[in-house]
């Protein structure tokens, strides 16, 4: 069995030591401030991660493709390389 040991402040103690809190709930420590009968809880917050641009991952060499003349469709064995109809 876990023993979790929560830090507990008061609004004012939390006031005067801001930076303890705020150290504590970085560190994954969840602190509660209590205010008149209130509870307050200070966790961290995970951040979304940014995803990077990636270069693409195709290089087209036929000039027909780069054109749009040709496409992929769905078919019952997976994708199908097609030629366009003409509209």
């Amino acid at each position: 069995m876990y023993n979790v040991h929560m830090l507990r402040f008061s609004a004012t103690e939390a006031r005067q030591n801001f930076s303890r809190v705020l150290n504590c709930a970085a560190g994954g420590q969840p602190v509660t401030i209590e205010r008149r009968r209130l509870r307050f809880r200070v966790v961290l917050e995970p951040t979304a991660r940014k995803l990077r641009p990636t270069p693409g991952r195709l290089k087209i060499l036929d000039p027909a493709v780069a054109d749009g003349n040709w496409t992929w469709q769905p078919s019952r064995t997976g994708l199908v390389f097609r030629r366009r109809r003409r509209s």
